[in-house]
This record gives C-alpha cells, structure tokens and sequence, in this order.
C-alpha cells in the first residue's frame, strides 16, 4: 500500500534530519579517532645537528646539558643552547633548516612524520633563528604543519619560508600563498598573515593594542644587509640537498646489541665497560647521555 503524497513529503524532514545526524556522527568520531592517531599512523623522528663554529650544548629530554657534536640527532624534549660566537643547524626530516644564532634557545617540541599529516615544531626561547622550508615534501606524502612558538606568539610556516626570527618579531623574506601567520597567546586577537617582502615587531607582548596587523611594516633594505641573514643563506644553500627521510628505525637485523657487560653481571667498581655492535642504519649511540664511538666499518662501539 502506497502512501499518500502528503505523507511522503513528511517523511522528507526526517529523512533529512537522519542524513545529517549520521554525517555529525561520522565526522566527530573520524575527528577523535584521528586526535588519538587511528588512521593516521604516526613515527617519531629526529633533528640532524650541523655545528659551524664554537660551542653548542643538547639537554636531552631535560636531562643535564652536555656539548653536542655535528651529527647529533635531536628528538623532541631536548633542547639546544648556542653559546656566544656559535652557530648551528638543525636538519628534519622533511627538509626544513634551522639555523640557529649565538645566545639562541631552542628546544624541539614536535617531531613526527605520519602517514596523512605531519607535524615540526620548535620552541624558541631567547635568540634568533633563520628559518628555511622546502617548497614541497621531500620523498614523502600527506600535509605538515611546521611551527615557531615562542613564550608568546606562534608563528605557523608556508612552504617556501625563508624567514628571520625571534620570540617578538618576524621578517619574511619569501614564503608561498599568504605567508606565515601569526597567533598570539596572549592576547585574544585575530590571527593575522605576513607575507613576502613584509615584517612585524612587538617590543613586548603586554603592549599590544588592537589589531596585529598594526605592527606590521615593509621589509627594510637593512634586513637584507643583516650579516646574520647574509650568512645563513650563504650556509644554508651550500649544505647537501634532504633526499630521503630516515625514520627512527629502519633497515633490516638487529638495531642494537649488547657484547658487554651480559645481562644480569654483578658489576664490582665505579664503572663498567659497555660493547656491542649496531645496524647499518644506525648513526649515534648515546650511554649515560653522551656519544659512544661508532667503528663505522665493523658497526661496532
């Protein structure tokens, strides 16, 4: 038996309010299925210290600070400290370069490459960095969000920045689509975009006032002319091309393994002696926080 066209067309509102009921359901659950990294599996990956000059200490995961060594890989909890004269680079994964100033802090809070989206971003303390994104993903797919936090502001890079900055200012010197933007933690204020050839700077974050945008003025002739700006896109350009990504582990075989002292040794002294022998694809040994030697040829330390 057919119903009748007055109560097809009351049957349409509730069919309508079903359809739109299933999709608020399928988007909130996908929305923290993916919060929690289902369906988007997730590996953490490292920074690749370059030392230029001078003295460069690592705190890893907050532990006590320790000289740190060209080739050094960095993971997010540690933190970097350039003492007066230095420099350094920070490498991720995905290509992007940090180039650290003297007296920069830097410490690296994300670090992770997933199947659909990755993330890098970097705390900024004190300094200034020279901050350079590649134009595409490098022999990976999916999105990446890289960001610059400092104590009060976040600065979220386009592809393609090349940019100067520090915990209160930003000078962009080239960057796709609308630039890099800024949040202020703050003050509640709309984000705002700074593009190419444009900067911004707050002499402290409890004086701003209105808009963010009020801050913002044309890149001047004398930020070209910055030694430290010359410098970095002088160093940075000379540095070998990011071909792959390198997870955490790769490779076939055993990772690690221990030769010395075997397991459950009853140890008589002040120290004991540590020996074993790594994978191909392994790069730095850290015991107690420092680096062990690695025999490159025989893959043993």
């Amino acid at each position: 038996m057919r119903g009748t066209p007055g109560e097809t067309r009351a049957l349409w509102p509730r069919v309508l309010v079903l359809l739109v009921a299933l999709w608020l359901g399928y988007t909130l659950i996908s929305n923290v299925l993916h919060a929690f990294g289902v369906g988007n599996a997730t590996e953490r990956t490292a920074a690749v210290m370059t030392i230029e000059r001078g003295v460069v200490n690592v705190s890893l995961d907050n532990g006590t600070p320790q000289r740190a060594e060209s080739g050094m890989k960095v993971y997010a909890g540690d933190r970097v400290t350039v003492t007066a004269g230095a420099r350094a680079t920070l490498t991720a994964f995905e290509g992007t370069r940090i180039r650290l100033d003297e007296n920069s802090d830097l410490t690296v809070k994300e670090s992770t490459r997933g199947q659909e989206s990755s993330a890098l971003t970097f705390t900024l303390t004190t300094g200034r960095i020279w901050a350079s994104v590649p134009r595409k993903n490098i022999s990976f797919s999916g999105s990446i969000l890289r960001k610059i936090e400092s104590p009060s502001f976040i600065y979220t890079l386009a592809p393609g920045t090349e940019a100067l900055i520090t915990p209160l200012s930003l000078a962009v010197f080239s960057a796709d689509g609308l630039g890099v933007t800024i949040d202020s933690k703050t003050v509640k204020t709309a984000q705002i975009a700074i593009g190419e050839g444009q900067q911004w700077k707050v002499d402290a974050p409890d004086s701003i006032k209105g808009d963010l945008y009020a801050y913002r003025t044309p890149l001047g002739s004398d930020a070209l002319t910055l030694p430290f700006v010359i410098d970095s896109r002088l160093v940075l350009s000379s540095m070998p091309a990011v071909d792959a990504v390198t997870p955490v582990h790769s490779g076939t075989g055993n990772v690690l393994t221990i030769t010395s002292t075997a397991q459950g040794a009853t140890i008589q002294g002040s120290s004991i002696a540590i020996s074993g022998s790594v994978g191909p694809t392994v790069t730095q040994i850290l015991i107690d926080g420092r680096n062990a030697p690695i025999d490159a040829v025989n893959h043993t330390f």
